[in-house]
């Protein structure tokens, strides 16, 4: 009765069976739907109204860009996990870890990266790099190559541990064949200067040079800021013209004997007390603080007993912020000098050099000073813009010196993680022409004597 009276409405009895009708179909159908099987999911893709995906038109610029941008985005992440947790220990030379660079990659691993290497003036250098560490430990080994006498190949092996105090012992071994290196002669105007004896119109005479080099050093950090290095060296360079240099080959540019070293062999053992105070919390991106260097040094030839010489000299920079914290303004001033001792003799590969000038550093002499102001800013992460500018003299002694400084600005990029500049491209001009260069892999963070050339 409460079913016909629900229905009533429909109609007489035809819209009472007509609902009858209605009311019966819902229950059939659920009961054979609990014995059917679940529905199939549908698959989205099926469902999504898309026949195929949009084509834009610069699909294929963006398919080869990719490609191509492979291998670099492969290393670039290779390279920021070695140097995000072995740069401290294994490339920054010269440096002993603080404590909580030490603990944080206290896990050991094996990294395998590309390096790359290119300038105005030099053959460019490729090559590769692997780096194997574990906990305060690493080791190193790279070789590259630009042509037949553009080779290196160099090994090194660092041990850490951290007590009493963080230190670190290195041990390297360095092979280095270059060739259609210039050399000018001494001086800040070497065509005017007296000590340089030219066969015709002064020029730069080139050489080629084979260098086989050991390292031993000892670092350690008193505090967290302080470090203490003792260090020697032993090498040994061959040099003779460069193939092919004609003319312009030394022997022909310079009278002959009046370069001491410009030809045969020469070895040379150095050693040097080092001591830096670096306030920075971070090395690799811009951050503010104070860096305060100081050292001394002697060598003597292990063949000759003329050749005999002491190195002393050190450096001092700010880093402040401008803005913003990671927008940071460095003056700094380096001062390279060598010591003569009567009748001994200095060859002219060991004279001092200028590798802080960012613009042609094709100088020598007893003694050098780099001034220079950077703006470093942070463009995006790990990505930093430079501006700088440099002032470079040389001269035989303190005294000496004289208003011709050489100036460079120029402009650059840096790729860098917390621990270590991993890349540099940098464009600077001075009055000897502009200069590019590019570094990839990893770059030293300071100029210490044992690697400067």
């Amino acid at each position: 009765m409460r079913l016909r009276s629900r229905f009533r409405g429909i109609g007489g009895a035809a819209g009472a069976a007509s609902g009858l009708a209605l009311a019966v179909v819902p229950l059939e159908s659920v009961a054979r739907a609990d014995d059917a099987p679940a529905p199939r999911a549908l698959d989205p893709g099926e469902v999504g109204g898309v026949e195929r995906p949009a084509a834009q038109s610069d699909d294929t610029a963006r398919a080869v860009g990719s490609a191509l941008l492979y291998v670099p985005r492969a290393t670039a992440g290779l390279v920021f996990l070695a140097t995000g947790a072995a740069a401290g220990l294994i490339e920054d030379r010269q440096v002993v870890p603080r404590v909580r660079e030490i603990l944080s990659s206290r896990e050991g691993a094996v990294f395998v990266f590309p390096t790359a290497f290119v300038e105005t003036g030099q053959a460019p250098n490729v090559g590769a790099r692997m780096i194997a560490f574990a906990g305060e430990s690493a080791t190193s080994l790279r070789a590259g190559f630009g042509g037949l006498d553009e080779a290196v190949i160099e090994s090194r092996i660092r041990l850490g541990r951290l007590e009493p105090l963080p230190l670190v012992v290195d041990l390297e071994s360095l092979y280095d064949r270059s060739t259609d290196l210039e050399y000018l002669g001494v001086g800040q105007s070497p065509e005017d200067d007296p000590r340089n004896r030219f066969v015709g119109a002064p020029r730069a005479g080139l050489y080629r040079e084979r260098k086989v080099r050991g390292i031993a050093s000892l670092g350690v950090r008193p505090s967290d800021d302080l470090e203490l290095f003792l260090s020697a060296s032993a090498t040994a360079r061959r040099v003779d013209d460069a193939p092919g240099a004609g003319s312009d080959s030394s022997s022909r540019v310079f009278v002959p004997g009046s370069v001491p070293g410009a030809s045969g062999e020469t070895r040379v053992f150095y050693g040097e007390l080092a001591l830096r105070l670096d306030t920075r919390a971070v090395r690799g991106e811009p951050s503010p603080g104070v860096v305060v260097e100081g050292y001394g040094g002697a060598a003597r030839g292990l063949d000759s007993g003329d050749v005999h010489f002491a190195r002393t000299g050190g450096r001092f920079a700010l880093f402040f912020p401008l803005i913003r914290r990671t927008n940071i303004v460095s003056p700094k001033i380096v001062i390279d000098g060598l010591v003569r001792f009567p009748g001994a003799t200095v060859p002219f590969t060991e004279l001092t050099r200028q590798p802080e000038f960012r613009g042609i550093d094709n100088r020598r002499d007893d003694l050098s000073i780099v001034a220079s102001v950077d703006y470093r800013f942070v463009i995006m992460r790990y990505l930093a813009g430079r501006v700088f500018t440099d002032l470079a003299t040389v001269a035989p002694a303190l005294s000496d010196v004289g208003l011709g400084w050489r100036p460079a600005v120029g402009v650059g990029i840096d790729l860098f993680s917390s621990e270590a500049t991993i890349g540099q491209l940098g464009l600077s001009g001075s009055p000897e022409g502009a200069r590019l260069f590019l570094s990839f892999g990893l770059a030293p963070g300071f100029g210490d004597r044992q690697h400067r050339d």
